[in-house]
């Protein structure tokens, strides 16, 4: 019965199911590195969004990458690997490259030097970054001695040579060492002092004047007050 539209049939492209057009295309979306026993899950991407056919996947090394029929990874060896994902059918195919390492502590960052009286900061340098949470720090004595808190801060007490030492919590094999210096703070010769008072002229009111001090080295820079003590005289 007629219903008084038209439709231009030739306009409409027919695709048997699972079946896809010349001008499909797919790409292999997902991590490009990953860690030794992680999962991930990668994700072929079919340009004809009507495509519901079976993607089959495959590694070339399955002893750095397992891969199942979801698309879902496994690293269970340290290297490199390329995961290809095919449709059933053969005619297309995208291919995906994955390095995969092992959890490292590949050193400490921070100071060689560290001085009596002044804290120095270090940081575990870890891949991946994430395993820099999971660390713990201790100090080995040689001929100073520090302490340091489980966020790599380091307080020096005596003067010497003291190892700073860093492991993961979740594989005592992960560690590394740093051999620090801690020296005794600078003393400075008082006779190159210079000590400036705020005012050194006032009009007698019958009030105590407490003229502020500024004390610098020889370089002009300023000494911080909690090195001095200043006193004045009564009256």
């Amino acid at each position: 019965k007629s219903t008084g539209y038209m439709v231009a049939l030739d306009a409409i492209r027919y695709i048997p199911y699972g079946e896809l057009p010349e001008d499909s295309s797919m790409t292999i979306s997902g991590v490009n590195e990953i860690y030794l026993g992680q999962i991930a899950k990668l994700t072929a991407n079919v340009s004809d969004e009507g495509y519901e056919g079976k993607i089959i996947w495959s590694s070339s090394d399955e002893n750095v990458l397992t891969v199942g029929s979801f698309g879902m990874i496994k690293a269970i060896g340290v290297g490199h690997a390329v995961i290809t994902a095919k449709t059933a059918d053969g005619k297309l195919a995208a291919t995906h490259e994955i390095d995969v390492r092992a959890k490292e502590i590949k050193g400490i960052s921070g100071a060689d030097i560290a001085t009596i009286g002044k804290a120095e900061q270090y940081t575990a340098i870890t891949y991946p970054e994430s395993l820099n949470s999971d660390v713990v720090w201790e100090v080995i004595d040689f001929t100073g001695k520090a302490t340091i808190d489980q966020n790599g801060l380091l307080t020096p007490v005596s003067a010497g040579k003291v190892i700073i030492k860093v492991t993961s919590t979740q594989n005592r094999d992960l560690t590394a060492l740093r051999l620090i210096t801690i020296n005794e703070p600078e003393k400075i010769n008082v006779n190159t002092l210079n000590v400036k008072l705020a005012a050194t002229l006032y009009t007698y009111d019958g009030k105590v004047k407490k003229p502020a001090v500024t004390v610098t080295d020889a370089k002009g820079k300023k000494i911080a007050s909690s090195n001095y003590t200043v006193s004045y005289a009564s009256g």
